[in-house]
């Protein structure tokens, strides 16, 4: 295991994957990926090959990181939940003395939006699993049938794009994590002794050193899993999103070749491809949206509440030290990134109203000459006519659970939403803490 991991490890810094040409498949090197996937989201060891194949051992080999990962995960949510609940006890250090020692205020913001994340995170684990189990996850299916599938019929260009994405994201998201272990290893080192200086000074007892010891090593476990959860499945997800996309611009050149060719029985054949090739995207991005509407439900939660507990912990600081920063930028970066997405898949939706637009003046064309022409040409219209419709109607896509249809329009609307409602909300935070300043300063009066 280990020298298997380190031989990825050296691939992806090496950027292997920019040397191949058409002599790789996608899916296979997709196979590394997956692994990792499996490991961190579905906490299971098993291959693309067993799913499809509905052979998945039920064993404890199978269930391992399973054990290993919930483990660590429900220690998390039970220990912050005890500093919550119980802020001052004997055997917990004091958030009082977590604040002192991380030089910040409000340490009970920090332990509540690992609380959240954690809580989240374990529900949408309890989803994969649940659907993997059942062989039902559409997105295992996708990468399983519907992109073997299709791979025969990639060109070049988009062969191309593929694998040179996956190579930087590789080499960016390794480098990334290596650095992210290397930071967590000198926390590691640093939280242990400035506990023990505490010890020696009185401020804590035998029982909080030994217990902040074991469980600080807990929790950077926890996130070492959630970063490599997140960084995992965002990857693949991003793939899919890019591998649609560049389908959906071809179908946008074949309605623009449709749309500029004058010869009837050329456009026919070409709107005939069209549809047949539009119904199959239609079909996978529906499917995959089963599983994906409810990944995007959860990360938007997460996402609001990361924004609004940054607004408190920041307005909460006297001044900013390395850990507050650091937190604030963590919260901030999980707000732009589900932005991020949304501008992205905003690009299906997007491309699906160009097509529309085109095969419609297209179609203008054709009704205006079937006054003149015979009755196929009149029904081809009609047909074609139903179908547009049916474009226009569809909502080629994805979904953020039951709140919205995810298109240009919503992600402009939820950015020019979210600007003066985080302003507003910081602006509540400051007239409370200037309230709560002037009533203190009257009773000591």
């Amino acid at each position: 295991m280990s020298s298997s991991l380190l031989q990825l490890i050296r691939k992806n810094l090496s950027l292997e994957l920019l040397q191949y040409k058409n002599d790789v498949k996608i899916i296979e090197s997709l196979y590394e990926d997956f692994k990792m996937f499996a490991f961190f989201n579905l906490r299971m060891n098993f291959t693309l090959m067993d799913y499809k194949h509905h052979c998945i051992s039920k064993n404890i080999q199978t269930f391992k990181p399973a054990i290993w990962l919930t483990l660590i995960s429900w220690s998390t949510i039970i220990y912050t939940l005890l500093l919550i609940i119980f802020p001052s006890n004997t055997l917990l250090i004091d958030l009082k003395i977590y604040e002192k020692m991380l030089n910040t205020n409000r340490c009970d913001l920090i332990v509540m939006e690992i609380l959240f994340t954690c809580i989240i995170l374990e529900l949408l684990w309890t989803v994969y699993i649940v659907e993997t189990l059942e062989y039902r996850s559409s997105f295992l299916t996708f990468f399983t049938v519907d992109l073997p599938k299709f791979e025969p019929k990639i060109d070049e260009k988009m062969r191309q794009i593929l694998i040179k994405f996956q190579a930087i994201v590789n080499f960016i998201v390794t480098g990334v994590y290596l650095n992210l272990i290397i930071l967590i290893a000198c926390f590691s080192v640093l939280v242990p002794l400035i506990c023990l200086k505490f010890y020696l000074e009185n401020q804590i007892n035998l029982n909080e050193f030994l217990t902040s010891t074991s469980f600080t090593i807990i929790i950077e476990a926890e996130i070492l899993c959630i970063t490599g959860q997140l960084f995992t499945s965002g990857k693949l997800s991003y793939f899919s999103l890019i591998f649609f996309k560049e389908r959906i611009k071809r179908l946008h050149n074949v309605s623009m070749s449709i749309k500029q060719n004058s010869n009837y029985f050329l456009d026919n054949i070409h709107f005939n491809q069209f549809c047949y090739q539009y119904i199959i995207l239609y079909n996978e991005i529906y499917r995959l949206n089963c599983t994906a509407k409810i990944i995007l439900f959860a990360l938007e939660t997460l996402s609001k509440l990361s924004i609004m507990i940054a607004c408190v912990f920041y307005s909460r600081q006297q001044k900013m030290s390395l850990i507050n920063t650091l937190f604030v930028s963590i919260l901030l970066s999980v707000f732009i990134f589900m932005n991020f997405a949304y501008a992205k898949i905003a690009c299906l939706p997007s491309y699906n109203e160009q097509c529309t637009k085109n095969l419609l003046q297209w179609l203008v064309h054709l009704q205006w000459q079937s006054k003149f022409k015979r009755y196929s040409q009149i029904r081809q219209s009609i047909k074609a006519n139903l179908f547009i419709q049916s474009m226009t109607n569809n909502r080629l896509g994805f979904t953020c659970g039951p709140l919205f249809y995810i298109n240009k329009y919503k992600f402009f609307e939820l950015l020019m939403l979210n600007i003066p409602w985080i302003l507003l909300f910081y602006k509540q935070i400051c007239f409370n803490n200037q309230l709560f300043y002037f009533w203190k300063n009257l009773q000591n009066n």
